[in-house]
């Protein structure tokens, strides 16, 4: 795909056609650089939790080690239809937190797990700098495993549906990865959201 740039603007760009992954790449960089630099005052979004609960939680994994989570789902009734939610790489931030209770408003169970929080919470961290060797340092073994775990976490609850599952991602191919793979279970994510990461390549083994 070409881009038709003005010439004025072309003169300063580099040699280069522009394809869509060039220009995904970009969009994505500058949305990050404008997430970490956003003003401290910028009003935050809270949904209440009136008819529904949400908690923080610990999610069991490998070798006896935990995940910090969020989840959220109705009072009453149940089980209720699954939706995992993959984080962007700014971890278990307020905005993802309330991702989780807007869909317990419409009546899913939703959680999200911390996938980095083994090593930091990146909630503490606002540079990209030092944001993205610790993303970039994530095995998609581990990664897989990971929801693998969150899944099984919510099975034990006997508050979710397993044979409705879907996963919604932000900034996060790796979740994408999760239910791309051979089912290994008969309880698996049978749709999925949006992933504002569409398009991009894997790196190596170690990076999803």
């Amino acid at each position: 795909m070409k881009l038709e740039l003005e010439h004025d603007i072309r003169g300063m760009l580099p040699e280069k056609d522009f394809d869509r992954r060039d220009f995904i790449w970009t969009a994505l960089g500058a949305s990050a650089a404008l997430a970490v630099s956003a003003p401290a005052s910028a009003q935050l979004i809270t949904t209440d939790t009136t008819g529904i609960e949400a908690s923080d939680v610990s999610i069991p994994v490998d070798n006896g080690q935990t995940l910090r989570g969020y989840r959220a789902m109705p009072l009453t009734n149940g089980p209720f239809p699954v939706v995992l939610v993959a984080a962007e790489i700014f971890g278990l931030n307020h905005y993802i937190k309330d991702v989780c209770r807007r869909l317990a408003k419409a009546g899913y169970y939703a959680i999200v797990p911390d996938l980095y929080s083994r090593k930091v919470d990146l909630t503490t961290i606002t540079s990209m700098a030092e944001i993205m060797p610790i993303v970039n340092s994530k095995f998609d073994t581990e990664l897989v495993a990971d929801y693998d775990a969150t899944v099984e976490f919510v099975r034990a609850s006997f508050k979710g549906d397993m044979t409705r599952m879907a996963i919604t991602g932000f900034a996060g191919a790796g979740a994408r990865r999760w239910f791309t793979r051979p089912p290994t279970r008969d309880s698996r994510p049978r749709s999925r959201g949006t992933d504002r990461s569409e398009g991009r390549p894997a790196r190596s083994p170690r990076a999803p």
